[in-house]
C-alpha cells in the first residue's frame, strides 16, 4: 500500500553500489526508516543528491511495519533551500537542528505539530535576517523542549530566583544540585517566552550565549534518557561570534 507524506531526513548511508539507507521524520507515519534504490545509476529518477540531511522532501513510499525498512518508490524537493547549503552559518544551524533532533524525537506515530514545527525552524533558518541567525540555536532548543515533555515551568517569583536544570523549575535557593545562579536563571527565563516572532529582540551578548548553550545541553540530557553531545556542537560555538 502506498501512501504520500512530507519528509525531513535525518540521517542517510550508503547501501550498495546505487542504494541509501535513510532516517526520516515524516509528517504521516512520524520517525520512519526507507530504502532507495538505484540513486546513483545514470537512469535514476532521483538522484542521491536529494536525499541529504536536512532536505525537506515529498515522498511517495510503501506501507510497512514501523520497525522495517520501507522502500520511496518517488521523491520530490517540498520545499528547495535558497541560502542555507551555500552559507556555512546557517548550514551548521541546520545540522544543529537536526543533531539535536535525531538525538531526541524517537517516536514513530505521526506527530504533525512537531513535524511541522521542524520544518518551519528549517525554512526559518533558510530566510531568517543575519542578525538573528546567533540566537536560533538557543530559541530552538528552548522551543523544541515543549514538544518533548519538559519544558520549563514559568514559576519565577521575586522569592523564586533560582533554575533548576534538574527539576525545570525555580526556587528560593541554590541549594539543589544543577541550579544556576540569579543572572543565568534570569537570562534563562528570559529565553523561555523566545519563538520565531520575537527573536528579534534578545540581547544576550557573546558570553551569555555560550552560557545558555551549554545549560540548554545540560538541561536536555537531565531530562532525555541516553542524551549524547552533539558533534555539530562545537562547530557551532566556533561560529558563535
Amino acid at each position: 500500500m502506498l501512501y504520500k507524506s512530507k519528509g525531513i531526513v535525518f540521517r542517510n548511508i550508503k547501501y550498495g553500489e546505487t542504494s541509501l539507507i535513510m532516517d526520516i521524520y515524516t509528517e504521516e507515519k512520524g520517525l520512519r526508516s526507507f530504502i532507495v534504490n538505484g540513486v546513483r545509476s545514470s537512469r535514476a529518477k532521483s538522484k542521491a543528491s536529494l536525499y541529504q540531511v536536512m532536505h525537506i522532501l515529498q515522498i511517495l513510499a510503501y506501507e510497512k511495519d514501523s520497525n522495517k525498512l520501507s522502500r520511496i518508490k518517488e521523491a520530490n524537493n517540498a520545499y528547495i533551500y535558497r541560502q542555507l547549503p551555500f552559507h556555512i552559518v546557517r548550514s551548521n544551524l541546520g545540522i544543529f537542528i537536526i543533531d539535536l533532533a535525531r538525538n531526541t524525537i524517537k517516536e514513530k506515530e505521526a506527530n504533525p505539530e512537531l513535524f511541522n514545527f521542524l520544518h518551519s525552524w528549517l525554512v526559518f533558518v533558510d530566510q531568517a535576517e543575519s542578525s538573528v541567525l546567533k540566537f536560533i540555536p538557543l530559541v530552538f532548543a528552548m522551543n523544541l523542549s515543549s514538544f518533548l515533555g519538559f519544558e520549563p515551568r514559568d514559576d519565577y517569583t521575586e522569592e523564586r530566583t533560582f533554575f533548576s536544570l534538574q527539576h525545570g523549575s525555580f526556587f528560593s535557593d541554590a541549594e539543589e544540585k544543577y541550579t544556576l545562579d540569579q543572572h543565568d536563571s534570569n537570562q534563562f527565563y528570559l529565553l523561555m517566552f523566545a519563538n520565531m516572532e520575537t527573536i528579534k529582540n534578545l540581547d544576550f551578548t557573546k558570553t551569555e550565549r555560550r552560557a545558555l548553550l551549554d545549560q540548554l545541553m545540560l538541561f536536555y540530557k537531565l531530562h532525555v534518557e541516553g542524551f549524547k553531545d552533539l558533534r555539530s556542537l562545537e562547530i557551532l560555538q566556533s561560529l558563535n561570534k
